[in-house]
């Protein structure tokens, strides 16, 4: 036999034996009995809640069959269940979407076994619009202006409280009956936009217990107490909370534009990188009569945000005062 003709059977072979490799990988993947059983649909969606600029992910890599493995079964997708398949069956379990429209959005999943049994399942999710509820309050007790937002039915100050007089950060805040701040690096022209920070007493005023309370907030606002910032997070994934609170995001609320900052041994280190925003409640720790204070914060990572509570801001009576001080930004709530 020629070279040639060697040539053309190995061309010859070689396709043959592809098929014939994909052919006993479709056969592994289906038991031999025939089934009459669809599949066992199992969809899911990340996230469950987003807004127009959020590309959701669907996934059906849950799905069963009795027949046939997952690498076997065929998926196709209708984005807005309106019997028009965007896609066409294939074998990857998860697809993408964008949506350009607000509101409820239904998306229809179709599976398909090896032996041509099909089932159909559909979830839902929630797209936001932008935060159309925008205002401004005017502060009647210096006049300095604030974007609000309504998120939840609460209003919120979508900029840090910026009241009272500017202290530098080797004098301490007091208790007397002056409203005091500091700026982050104690740089009053650069970090002004950025608001004041505040001892956890003075942002409220030094008055404490249970209840509503308007510490420097404005008349008519209050800090935010605990309940009051966990009902932001509230059915929602905090990935996207992440991007919908953050800066420029759809809610308009910007809670990643803030600072903090503390005292360890009479020295100020300043924290850009940490938003930190008081909560009115606290927890008392008796084991060291320690009041600490609840706070909001937004991290440097994606997800990194929520409530907690600062462990090292001593009330004082026991004579630990002098080991920390915690200072953070104030978002304030209207009163309902």
């Amino acid at each position: 036999m020629n070279r040639d003709n060697r040539l053309g059977n190995l061309r010859l072979v070689f396709p043959l034996k592809f098929s014939l490799i994909m052919f006993v990988q479709l056969i592994l993947q289906c038991s031999c009995s025939e089934d009459s059983m669809p599949p066992e649909i199992h969809i899911s969606a990340f996230p469950m809640v987003g807004d127009t600029t959020i590309v959701f992910e669907f996934n059906g890599s849950k799905t069963m069959d009795d027949n046939t493995k997952l690498e076997g079964l065929f998926f196709r997708w209708d984005f807005q269940s309106d019997g028009i398949w965007d896609t066409d069956f294939g074998n990857n379990p998860v697809s993408v979407q964008r949506y350009y429209l607000p509101g409820i959005q239904k998306t229809t999943c179709e599976v398909k076994d090896c032996d041509g049994n099909v089932s159909s399942s559909f979830i839902e999710i929630y797209v936001l619009p932008t935060n159309p509820f925008v205002d401004t309050l005017i502060d009647s007790r210096d006049h300095q202006a604030y974007k609000i937002v309504k998120i939840n039915q609460d209003w919120w100050m979508a900029d840090n409280l910026n009241f009272g007089k500017w202290l530098p950060s080797e004098q301490e805040q007091l208790d007397n009956q002056i409203p005091e701040k500091y700026y982050l690096d104690d740089d009053s022209i650069r970090n002004k936009k950025i608001g004041g920070l505040y001892l956890w007493h003075e942002a409220l005023n030094y008055s404490y217990g249970n209840g509503t309370k308007q510490g420097l907030c404005p008349p008519g606002w209050h800090i935010p107490s605990l309940l009051d910032w966990n009902k932001l997070l509230k059915n929602m994934d905090l990935w996207y909370a992440w991007n919908y609170f953050g800066k420029e995001g759809l809610s308009g609320l910007n809670i990643n534009v803030g600072a903090a900052a503390n005292r360890r041994f009479d020295k100020m280190n300043w924290e850009p990188q940490n938003h930190f925003f008081w909560s009115s409640d606290y927890q008392r720790l008796e084991f060291l009569n320690e009041a600490a204070p609840w706070v909001f914060y937004w991290g440097e990572t994606w997800g990194s945000i929520g409530v907690r509570y600062l462990h090292v801001y001593y009330d004082g009576s026991d004579g630990l005062w002098s080991m920390g001080s915690n200072y953070a930004s104030i978002r304030c709530i209207k009163n309902k």
